[in-house]
Parts: structure tokens; sequence; C-alpha cells
């Protein structure tokens, strides 16, 4: 979940494990961190957009795990929730293995 201004303000367990991270860790922008280094900026400058034209989100990107280095590539989708702020999923999550 992330509020209006897109700072995450909740993250379930599944999401957590997948990054390797904590609560602490991903509140607010702290989630960007997880996202693979060659991939952050674009993932940023996309979710900014869509805060700022108050639109659903759609993305492929990378992920790193913080405690394997596993890789995994995802698809992305959060919808405004009556202009409140973004609920989003996973839906699709691969293995690509570790980060070199």
């Amino acid at each position: 979940e992330r509020d209006r201004d897109g700072n995450c303000t909740y993250a379930n367990k599944a999401y957590l494990d997948l990054i390797g991270r904590t609560m602490e860790e991903v509140r607010g922008l702290g989630w960007l961190n997880a996202i693979h280094p060659d991939d952050r900026d674009r993932v940023l400058n996309d979710w900014t957009s869509s805060i700022k034209q108050a639109r659903n989100f759609e993305g492929r990107f990378r992920v790193v795990n913080k405690d394997d280095d596993m890789i995994y590539e995802v698809t992305v989708s959060a919808e405004s929730v009556s202009g409140n702020g973004y609920v989003g999923k996973y839906e699709t999550v691969t293995p690509l293995g570790k980060l070199q």
C-alpha cells in the first residue's frame, strides 16, 4: 500500500520475503532499494508520473533479494484508491539468477 504521495505505508510478508527486507526498510521510498540498480531510475520516473497524473501504475522490472542476491523479474500493477493512495500487487514473479 502507498499513500497519495507514493510512499509505502504497508507491505505484506510475501513481498518482504521476496525482497529480503523488513517493513521498516521499505517504508516511505525505501522500497526503491529493492529494485535492480539498472531499473531503479526508470521505475521511479514511471511511478512519479503515475502519481502526478493520478493514474494507475503498471510496470515490469527486476527486484533483488537483499539476503541472497537473487534477482526476480516482476510485473506490477497499482490502482488508485479514491485518490487516497494506491494498492499494488506483483502479478508475476520470475527468478532470473543471482546478482553478479
